[in-house]
């Protein structure tokens, strides 16, 4: 029985792919120094709970055969180093999981949007055409019970981040999988405290198309003028163009061929369905069979997802913390329903999206919407060291003199039931995006006892 130790287990990938080595034998243990759901309870119920939360270098032992080394965790971190005192291996996930892919065909989602949405669309798609998938999806979807699945089948489905792998492995993550198949679905700045300029960032997938191996497929979006300038000068891969294939929108649903209707919404998700297509033609399957099979993608969690339908108007919840991806998510909502009043959400809550430098980069991002509140925690700010914000400079870099800028959970829940209560609409439409969580809002509950009209 061969023992691996995961260090930071408690994350989305890391406590899955604790499960899956445990399913197939191996003696895992894990650590973290804070555990929250839903991982928290998969680990209980799998028998992977650590024996007690922090770190603890006595867990550490030569008789393992790996070590998995999380984001989350620190270069001092005693357990790290221990067992590199110990000369024992340590892997980063990414670094893992190239290595579980090896002889199976692998296929790569990069971009900086749209990476979760269209892995798990291949994955999907693949499955109701009735072939077996491995995958490393960063989302639940439905249908799916992990979002980690290695079992050697045909094909590895990755979502694959630019952002380092691990505190001793500063490689994007991407670098680790030598894909076969690769889609770009888009380049926009984010996350500056690791890519500091645009250039710097752009450049990390300058450095991903120049490891592929020769003869790789690389299918880009070609209405991305950043994806087209990059993917200039490499002709030593195969490159296929992907844009929007055409949709209509009759009856609340987006169409795909003016005859294949979706659960998913936005144009940005037609594009990343055409992806998907693309990618699954050039796999050899038929385009009409593929058509059917999009009708039945529900779509992953808290991407678009549908908080609340009902006559009073449809609420959403979304990841969306970029500003390409909030700009998207919002011209989304609006295209499915012109007619009516829209209310967009948006907390600030990354590094990237509560820097005064940064901030500029959501201009008119909001601007579909017909009212608009940002949210940010001026205490994050501060514990991230970073220069204070204020309500002029919110304003000023949405370049939207009408936002609402509020501080705290209360303020949020205030602001909005005042705008439900004097749109002059019986039905109100709205959308939430953040990646956290609203300073413990519970959104679903809250947008449940709105009072609309009145």
């Amino acid at each position: 029985m061969k023992k691996v130790h995961i260090i930071s287990i408690g994350g989305a990938v890391m406590h899955n792919i604790a499960i899956q080595l445990a399913r197939k034998g191996y003696k895992v243990t894990g650590s973290d120094d804070i555990l929250f759901d839903p991982s928290l309870s998969r680990l209980k119920r799998a028998g992977l709970y650590p024996d007690k939360m922090g770190w603890d270098e006595e867990r550490i032992s030569k008789d393992l055969d790996f070590v998995i080394l999380g984001m989350h965790a620190k270069k001092d971190n005693p357990e790290l180093q221990r067992a590199l005192e110990l000369g024992v291996s340590v892997f980063s996930f990414p670094e893992f999981i190239g290595q579980q892919a090896k002889g199976q065909k692998r296929i790569v989602v990069s971009g900086s949007h749209g990476k979760t949405t269209t892995s798990s669309m291949i994955v999907h798609l693949l499955n109701r055409l009735g072939v077996e998938t491995d995958y490393l999806i960063g989302a639940q979807i439905e249908g799916v019970s992990d979002v980690v699945r290695f079992d050697n089948n045909p094909y590895f489905v990755i979502e694959g981040d630019e952002y380092p792998s691990s505190a001793v492995d500063n490689q994007s993550k991407f670098m680790h999988y030598d894909p076969h198949y690769v889609i770009i679905t888009g380049i926009a700045w984010d996350h500056m405290n690791i890519f500091p300029t645009y250039e710097n960032y752009f450049n990390t997938f300058v450095k991903f198309m120049g490891n592929l191996s020769k003869g790789s497929t690389v299918i880009f979006n070609s209405n991305d003028a950043e994806v087209v300038r990059l993917m200039e000068g490499f002709d030593s891969v195969n490159k296929i163009p992907y844009g929007v294939l055409p949709y209509t929108i009759t009856k609340g649903k987006f169409n795909i061929i003016g005859k294949y209707p979706l659960h998913v919404i936005g144009k940005h998700n037609i594009s990343n369905l055409t992806a998907a297509i693309t990618l699954c033609e050039e796999l050899g399957f038929e385009e009409s069979d593929l058509f059917s099979a999009a009708q039945s993608y529900s779509g992953a969690s808290k991407r678009l997802e549908v908080l609340l339908e009902n006559d009073n108007g449809t609420s959403f919840i979304d990841f969306a913390h970029a500003p390409s991806k909030v700009k998207a998510s919002v011209n989304a909502v609006k295209e499915l329903d012109k007619d009516n009043p829209l209310v967009a959400v948006l907390e600030l809550h990354t590094y990237s999206s509560l820097n005064k430098d940064f901030l500029p980069e959501y201009k008119d991002t909001l601007s579909n919407a017909d009212r608009a509140v940002v949210m940010y925690d001026p205490k994050i700010v501060s514990n991230k060291n970073m220069e204070s914000l204020n309500e002029a400079i919110v304003k000023e870099s949405f370049n939207r003199p009408d936002l609402i800028v509020v501080n705290s959970s209360d303020g949020l829940k205030m602001e909005i039931q005042k705008i439900f209560r004097s749109l002059p609409s019986n039905r109100i439409n709205s959308i939430f995006m953040s990646s956290g969580n609203f300073g413990g809002t519970d959104i679903k509950s809250f947008v449940e006892n709105l009072k609309v009209g009145y």
